[in-house]
């Protein structure tokens, strides 16, 4: 069998004359771009220089190695930089210049290189159902405008998915879009956990904003906002990359990977306790409970969960646990009709606008993006008292219901289902084999998405591109695992297990 390290031997380097003129355009395109830098900004030559030197240096490494590409669009995606960098310098294509700068460079090494890999789609019918269902929705939708921008924004996403997909094709590629995602989460946490250190509120230029709020009752206080701008969806997006952290922390043979996947670890469940969010509080608990589950039969990792949960009772902050004792008041201890917490009780009148939207149209919905848009008109059906400012409905699967209907739901679940039967199917192939490491990572991604949707039950989908890398790099494991058959006795341990090449399950 073949070792998938060397199947595509022709792929290190750039060779012949193709190389040099593409080389020399490439030191003078930096070159101009230098000149002009100097020029435009006379007052900041340096720093401008310098910026544009950083992103020309960037760019020529994704236009020597594509894979590049697809690491930086998952960092700056999960970052949210795209979004600061169009607030602060409203320069609004980032994302999109990464993207394209991204395929027409792994266009260009297929041209040079006389590459004869095919194309991937996987997935493609659950994303077609999915696409389908929120366009019919759009058609019939009270406001069409909003409901176009959302579907614009879900092709943007489903091309975002096959391109890292098309571009990263080795499982160590695979590895390597995890730690991207983890490099992510740490850029996100460790402004947060400075603040906190140092008593700052330097927002580190709209990267780390805190919001001043109500922690619990008349008790006002900073929760730490990210790069995301709001603390629960900021809490959400770090706690589904826990599982990510402890899988390579666990499963790691090498004791620098164990070392920097915990500390990853660390300093990003810190940062969620920052965020005071009740719903993160339920999804470390959720994580820890889907590890000794997963793990149970390991007697070190029930070590890790205690010493895990002591640290947790020992670092949280006082007012920590002052807001999550609030939760009581949806586990019985007082009615839905008696809730004295006022944020609990307008997310129970959002449930009950959704569910009075699905009842008016039980089959496509009010159309995507239109549930905030409808809001007041659903109030008065719903017979609640007029609201001065419309919300977002806090629940994923009732946004969904409620814009795209029964129908919706359907597509959504179907995509999920064939995700998680593939990644199941692999998972169970590469502990067959013996391929411990990988299949702990495989199950890191499998845990991610869950712990994201069970968050869901909580929030909307306002940074849903955050749900599609982690969906991306779980449909990239499942086609890798389809594509190739793990060597066992390659599977060294300081590395993924070599691959070879065999026909898809």
């Amino acid at each position: 069998m073949s070792n998938a390290w060397t199947v595509t031997a022709r792929g290190g380097s750039w060779d012949g004359w193709w190389s040099g003129v593409l080389w020399a355009l490439a030191a003078a395109g930096c070159g101009l771009a230098l000149l002009y830098a100097a020029v435009k900004m006379p007052a900041h030559p340096w720093a401008m220089a310098g910026a544009v030197a950083g992103i020309a240096a960037a760019l020529l490494l994704i236009l020597h190695t594509p894979e590049w590409g697809g690491w930086i669009c998952l960092l700056v995606v999960y970052w949210n930089a795209s979004n600061i960098i169009h607030d602060r310098l409203h320069f609004a294509w980032t994302l999109r210049a990464l993207l394209i700068w991204s395929w027409l460079a792994w266009l260009l090494q297929r041209w040079l290189l006389h590459r004869a890999r095919p194309m991937r789609w996987p997935l493609w019918r659950p994303l077609l159902a999915l696409l389908g269902v929120q366009a019919l929705s759009t058609l019939f939708a009270a406001y069409p405008m909003a409901a176009a921008a959302s579907l614009f924004g879900l092709l943007k996403d489903i091309a975002f998915f096959y391109l890292i997909i098309n571009l990263l094709s080795r499982p160590r590629d695979w590895q390597r879009g995890i730690w991207a995602l983890l490099a992510a989460g740490a850029l996100m946490s460790v402004p947060v956990l400075f603040q906190r250190l140092s008593g700052s509120h330097f927002s580190f230029w709209g990267l780390a904003p805190q919001k001043l709020a109500g922690l619990y009752g008349a008790q006002m206080g900073y929760r730490a906002s990210g790069s995301l701008g709001d603390p629960n969806f900021f809490a959400m997006a770090l706690s589904a990359l826990l599982p990510l952290a402890i899988a390579e922390g666990f499963a790691s043979h090498r004791w620098k990977l164990k070392l920097l996947a915990w500390s990853c670890f660390g300093i990003i469940s810190g940062a969620v306790m920052l965020t005071y969010s009740r719903a993160s509080f339920l999804g470390i608990f959720f994580v820890g409970l889907i590890f000794l589950w997963h793990f149970r039969k390991h007697p070190a990792a029930w070590g890790i969960a205690v010493t895990g949960a002591l640290l947790l009772l020992l670092i949280a902050p006082a007012r920590y646990w002052q807001r999550m004792i609030s939760l009581q008041q949806v586990t019985g201890v007082a009615t839905l009709n008696g809730l004295q917490d006022p944020s609990l009780a307008a997310r129970r009148n959002e449930i009950v606008i959704g569910w009075a939207m699905l009842l008016r149209h039980p089959l496509l919905g009010v159309g995507p993006g239109n549930y905030y848009l409808e809001f007041h008109r659903y109030e008065a059906r719903a017979g609640l008292l007029s609201q001065r400012h419309r919300h977002e409905v806090h629940n994923l699967f009732m946004e969904i219901l409620a814009e795209t209907g029964l129908a919706g739901l359907a597509a959504f679940i179907y995509f999920l289902a064939r995700l998680f039967g593939n990644l199941r199917s692999g998972l169970q192939r590469l502990q067959a084999l013996q391929a411990l490491h990988f299949a702990a990572l495989l199950w890191g991604m499998s845990a991610s998405i869950a712990t994201y949707l069970f968050l869901s039950l909580f929030l909307h989908d306002a940074y849903f591109r955050h749900f599609f890398a982690l969906l991306t790099l779980a449909a990239l494991a499942g086609q890798l695992i389809a594509e190739q058959s793990v060597n066992p006795v390659s599977a060294a341990p300081a590395t993924l297990p070599a691959v070879a090449q065999a026909q898809p399950a």
